[in-house]
């Protein structure tokens, strides 16, 4: 179905969420994936959605992005129905890490600056040194020109998720959504990354983790949100 427009709305953004009895269920489906959800997110706390998989926990980064609007309730961003926001504008504020880290058989730098017109080399080297991934990407031998992929270096799980995150934080966002994001991972790249995700933290920035690690979410974050079956 067709997004509704509203009042197109593009001020500044400071990424407090708020789920009024929000109910969901996807075009074409009859099996309701999200049930009466009503919780808030505050600006620049950390929130661990827990629960296990087909719970309904990555729905609802879906619904912040407004590719789908919930079925019925509503999903309010700075005290505004998201209907009203330009949604480019708050996908701009918005990174997404999902689970599965899809990257491009071109450069270092092309992949972490991806979709983002004119970026400098600094900025593209600013966003590596905050993913941590600064110091693996100068021991490769063409650094930053180095080939991913199929022509050439072959990445781990841990910098998989770390290039992931650096091309998110390149674009300075508001608010970081990160599904799953240690699923794979061996225990040691597990924890680089926790500390990684403490380090975003610091900035103010609004963090949202979905895992189904309890001790995960109690690491990471200041509240952890327990969905499940919707």
């Amino acid at each position: 179905s067709e997004l509704e427009i509203g009042q197109q709305i593009s001020k500044p953004i400071s990424g407090n969420w708020l789920f009024q009895n929000v109910s969901f269920t996807y075009p074409g489906s009859d099996r309701e994936i999200l049930k009466q959800i009503t919780f808030e997110i505050k600006s620049g706390e950390s929130v661990a959605l827990l629960g296990t998989t087909g719970s309904g926990k990555s729905s609802l980064a879906q619904l912040m992005a407004r590719f789908y609007d919930p079925s019925s309730g509503d999903l309010l961003l700075d005290g505004v129905s998201l209907k009203d926001w330009d949604i480019k504008h708050v996908r701009k504020a918005l990174a997404y890490v999902p689970q599965d880290v899809f990257l491009f058989s071109t450069t270092i730098a092309e992949n972490i600056s991806f979709g983002q017109d004119g970026m400098s080399t600094e900025q593209i080297m600013q966003a590596a040194k905050m993913a941590d991934v600064y110091e693996n990407i100068m021991e490769f031998p063409d650094q930053f020109e180095t080939i991913l992929g199929e022509r050439g270096v072959t990445l781990s799980g841990g910098q998989k998720q770390r290039f992931s995150i650096a091309t998110t934080l390149i674009n300075q966002p508001k608010i970081i959504f990160l599904d799953e994001p240690t699923t794979g991972l061996d225990p040691q790249a597990r924890r680089n990354l926790w500390d990684l995700i403490k380090e975003i933290r610091q900035n103010g920035t609004t963090v949202i983790i979905t895992t189904h690690y309890m001790d995960e979410a109690e690491i990471l974050c200041d509240r952890v949100a327990i969905v499940d079956s919707g």
